[in-house]
């Protein structure tokens, strides 16, 4: 029944689905266009995580590496000496998953590391900068790419919400 309370976020009833966090109506039962998550803020900004993602791993996979190792990269390249501690805060990543990282770029000769007590600092090799060029074009193809298929505008709209959002949920930790 519309209205009750349930464990669901939402109630079925009458042929739709009526998300309960926002009383909202999103389409009818079985229709093929309709979901039951899509009032669920989790579940789209996954999702679009996903197609993103796969958008990014066919222009950066031209330079045989995944984005995140491209993005690690360019940082280094920016930032000569930098701790992976602050790689992993400027790349919001953990910092085992940036050490995972940086090892991988080493093995293949496009970052050093250098020990400084405790603190290990991250260089980029003339190999990791020759690559910058081709990183900058990967990063080009995958904005015309979803500018393409969402619209300049809304792409960057879309950018400025994310991060938005992204800066006030990560402001409650």
């Amino acid at each position: 029944m519309v209205g009750a309370r349930s464990n669901s976020p939402l109630t079925r009833g009458r042929g739709t689905d009526i998300c309960m966090y926002k009383q909202r109506k999103v389409g009818p039962v079985g229709h093929h266009d309709a979901s039951i998550f899509e009032c669920c803020l989790y579940f789209t900004a996954n999702s679009l995580a996903r197609e993103i993602s796969r958008l990014a791993d066919r222009q950066f996979g031209q330079l045989g590496m995944s984005t995140p190792h491209a993005f690690l990269l360019t940082q280094v390249v920016e930032r000569p000496g930098i701790t992976q501690k602050d790689l992993a805060h400027e790349l919001n990543l953990a910092q085992s998953t940036v050490s995972r990282f940086v090892d991988t770029l080493v093995a293949r000769g496009f970052l050093v590391k250098e020990a400084d007590g405790r603190q290990v600092h991250v260089h980029s090799t003339p190999t990791g900068r020759a690559l910058i060029p081709r990183i900058n074009e990967a990063w080009g193809g995958l904005y015309r790419e979803y500018c393409d298929l969402l619209g300049e505008e809304a792409a960057e709209r879309l950018t400025r919400l994310t991060l938005d959002a992204h800066r006030r949920l990560a402001a409650k930790e």
